[in-house]
């Protein structure tokens, strides 16, 4: 399963199978005794999306092994989905994430299926709920981008005199600060939260002659670490719209701070890049060590962090650490962070 276009690695960790009890030691010994079984062993195939005989040859192995089988629920979803079964692919879904933690690649297809039919403002909120769930399993830059997204489509599609139009710009303001405080510090894709909150902003400001809420959105994007061109592009729609000469200064000053803080990282986003040769924890981990001896703040070790974990989620080490750090901004954050941890790693006692 692929880990979409987050920047985090080409292909999503292997799940655990069956018995999720089992203690790490027994999980290789586990995989070999539960291949036969498995949905990949079950007739499966991506062309063909699985017939009637293999979704029941996976709905019997699901019920076999108390739902802990990430492969056959996996296997069961494409082929419900293959086959236009919305009302058991629905149920299908809620079973594999209740089961399992499901990357964003999962969560935007489950949502994609639902906003297609979404036309009451009921859907709509049943589709924000969706995308709540999937950032407590992983937050990503896609994941917020599109939320983002959808909540801007539905602000701009609202007439002026709208009485609903102060609370939906009020709720995406909400979303798209959350998406900047949880990966905007992503040196590789985070501008493009930075970009979404500055767009909001514009448009929020209409015809009000008071700039601050916009300004300080492009400033606080300018001073963002960021690879690839999008400082330049950044600052300069930033000159197009400041006619301040003392706010265009301090713009100025503000991309040189970031690009300094981009050459810093750099050599470390190269090291986790998809394809890299070195170990992608191990990678993680030097990124991480770097990120603290940078002294940037809690906020950018744990963006680094929550990167992390998504290729590296079945590593009770590296959840242990991101949990601590989630307990300095409180112990609900510390135990939000628990439970996201056990739930990747039901096979570790410790956690």
């Amino acid at each position: 399963l692929g880990a979409g276009d987050s920047g985090i690695g080409s292909e999503q960790p292997q799940k655990m199978g069956k018995k999720a009890e089992k203690k790490a030691e027994d999980m290789e010994e586990d995989e070999s005794s539960d291949s036969d079984s498995s949905g990949s062993e079950l007739g499966m195939s991506d062309e063909e999306g699985g017939g009637e005989e293999a979704i029941l040859a996976l709905q019997q192995t699901l019920a076999a092994c108390g739902g802990y089988d990430y492969d056959a629920h996996a296997d069961l979803v494409r082929a419900l989905s293959g086959r236009a079964k919305m009302k058991e692919l629905g149920k299908a879904r809620e079973a594999f994430s209740a089961a399992f933690a499901l990357h964003d690649d999962l969560w935007m297809e489950w949502i994609a299926d639902e906003a297609r039919i979404a036309i009451s403002d009921k859907d709509r909120a049943k589709i924000a709920a969706l995308y709540e769930r999937a950032l407590a399993d992983f937050s990503s830059v896609p994941l917020w981008e599109s939320y983002n997204a959808f909540l801007l489509a539905h602000l701009t599609s609202l007439p002026a005199d709208d009485a609903g139009l102060a609370q939906a710009t009020e709720q995406a303001r909400a979303v798209a600060e959350r998406a900047v405080a949880s990966m905007g510090a992503d040196v590789t894709d985070g501008h493009r939260l930075w970009t979404q909150l500055v767009d909001l902003e514009l448009f929020a400001l209409g015809a009000s002659p008071d700039k601050t809420r916009a300004r300080a959105a492009f400033m606080r994007q300018l001073a963002a670490p960021a690879l690839g061109d999008a400082l330049e592009k950044a600052l300069t729609r930033f000159k197009a719209w400041e006619t301040d000469d003392a706010q265009l200064t301090a713009a100025e000053a503000a991309a040189k701070g970031a690009r300094a803080g981009t050459e810093e990282r750099r050599a470390a986003e190269a090291r986790v890049a998809p394809g890299g040769d070195e170990d992608v924890l191990e990678a993680w981990n030097g990124y991480i060590a770097l990120e603290k001896k940078l002294k940037g703040g809690d906020a950018r070790v744990r963006c680094v962090m929550e990167r992390a974990l998504a290729p590296c989620c079945l590593s009770p080490v590296l959840w242990d650490s991101y949990a601590t750090l989630a307990g300095a901004s409180g112990p609900a954050s510390e135990a939000r962070a628990r439970a996201r941890s056990a739930k990747n790693c039901p096979f570790s006692a410790e956690l």
